[in-house]
């Protein structure tokens, strides 16, 4: 309760404080573990980035701090549950958290140790980590093969379907590596469009690995015979595709391009 009102109030050394004795008297408790570091390290870490009271410079060297710190209670954790998917997976989603300060290194450290959880979406996050880190591309194909060989209703996940085709797309994959052909990984030639045009747009914003992703969209595009309003290259528009009949109903209500 105490640590709870300093929150509201915005006082973290006496939050840090409060939870360094109840983790003490009861270690145990998976829960303060979780909550101690959310605190530290996105609500202390959050409010140091935007606290225009002051300077820039301070504000960097809390944020960092406070997210050093909500690392290091999740670690502490791990003291007590070793083998504990969810404090992993914590310290994996603060550090490849966008609007924080990314680190992907220490966000791929993290998840590597859910790689083999009975989560799929925790199962993932390596996968997704790795498809963000150049130099890695290969490292990563061969993580979304062995998702995919373990377990095709991966294949059920948008996300999951376009990292795997993207990464097999990839020159630098030896000759004896496992390519799957688009058709065995998109359930259609109008999917893989949906798909890959929403793709494009974490390509941009998220850092993912593209490959040869215009190359295949220009492709789809001609056999589709695809609208120029959905059609990035002539218009740049950001729009998602949500429906699954998009193309009957962009044909209906414009015209081909």
């Amino acid at each position: 309760l105490s640590a709870q009102g300093h929150f509201e109030e915005s006082q973290w050394y006496d939050l840090e404080r409060d939870y360094e004795v109840v983790v003490a008297l009861d270690p145990l408790n998976h829960f303060y573990w979780t909550h101690g570091g959310w605190h530290l390290g996105y609500n202390a870490a959050s409010w140091a980035k935007g606290n225009r009271g002051l300077s820039e410079r301070e504000r960097e060297r809390l944020e960092k701090l406070y997210l050093e710190k909500g690392d290091a209670c999740f670690r502490r954790g791990l003291d007590y549950f070793p083998d504990d998917d969810d404090l992993w997976y914590e310290i994996g989603l603060m550090w490849s958290n966008q609007y924080k300060r990314p680190d992907l290194e220490r966000a791929a450290e993290a998840f590597r140790e859910v790689r083999d959880s009975r989560s799929p979406v925790k199962r993932r996050r390596y996968l997704l980590t790795l498809a963000k880190m150049k130099g890695r591309e290969v490292e990563a194909y061969e993580e979304a093969i062995r998702l995919y060989l373990e377990e095709p209703r991966h294949l059920l996940m948008p996300t999951f379907r376009c990292v795997l085709w993207a990464l097999s797309s990839n020159p630098e994959l030896g000759e004896a590596a496992l390519r799957l052909r688009s058709g065995e990984i998109f359930p259609s030639e109008e999917r893989a469009y949906q798909d890959l045009y929403n793709y494009r747009f974490r390509v941009e914003d998220e850092g993912f690995y593209g490959g040869r992703l215009d190359e295949k969209l220009r492709e789809l595009i001609q056999d589709l015979d695809v609208p120029d309003e959905l059609n990035p290259f002539e218009n740049p528009r950001r729009r998602r595709i949500h429906r699954s009949d998009w193309l009957e109903r962009a044909k209906s209500e414009g015209g081909s391009g």
